[in-house]
């Protein structure tokens, strides 16, 4: 199934919205993007190339590799920004940021079983951050299983691969998943700005 199509399914947007109106919900959704994030037309190809491969590799879900500065996270919004502008739901969180924030697991409990319901494109950046997974492993076990099981589609960004998840988290399951279900892309390159 396409990544559009199993959206649409999912999608609490009404399809009759007017131009006008969607126009009005995309226009503040987009001033949320720090500038830095903001459309090129080489940025914009890239990332309907990966989601094109999604397709042809008949994937839901995309996990974004790489050093750093190599923009992942650039690939991520630009994705999220074509989702919207075809009126389909999707979220994007700054996952390592978040969970800083908690002190408790049932903190993070009820962080992660939010994630896991939300029904739109999930973007989650910078999983797989530092070694404070190791404590959080089955809430992001969890996370991922859920909504890879009920075909909510998920991208996640992160500067590991799946190997070294495994040395990180020690549940081989969350790497097992993720080859599994996703759509694994490498970023090598250095990425150099806004430019066309």
């Amino acid at each position: 199934m396409k990544l559009t199509e199993r959206l649409r399914e999912l999608s609490d947007i009404p399809y009759k919205i007017s131009e006008v109106m969607y126009k009005e919900m995309l226009d503040k959704k987009l001033a949320r993007i720090p500038l830095d994030y903001q459309s090129t037309e080489k940025a914009n190809r890239t990332a309907e190339t990966m989601l094109e491969a999604m397709v042809n590799d008949g994937k839901l879900h995309a996990y974004i590799f790489g050093n750093v500065e190599t923009g992942k996270t650039y690939m991520a919004f630009e994705i999220l920004k074509i989702i919207w502008r075809r009126q389909l739901p999707g979220r994007f969180v700054l996952f390592q940021k978040d969970i800083n924030q908690f002190s408790r697991h049932d903190e993070f409990a009820a962080y992660s079983n939010k994630l896991s319901s939300y029904r739109g494109l999930l973007i989650i950046d910078e999983m797989f951050y530092d070694s404070s997974y190791e404590k959080l492993g089955v809430h992001v076990y969890n996370i991922l299983n859920n909504r890879f099981i009920d075909q909510y589609p998920t991208i996640i960004t992160t500067n590991h691969d799946t190997d070294d998840i495994t040395a990180q988290i020690a549940d081989p399951r969350i790497s097992r998943r993720i080859n599994h279900y996703c759509y694994k892309a490498r970023k090598t390159k250095r990425y150099s700005g806004n430019k066309k």
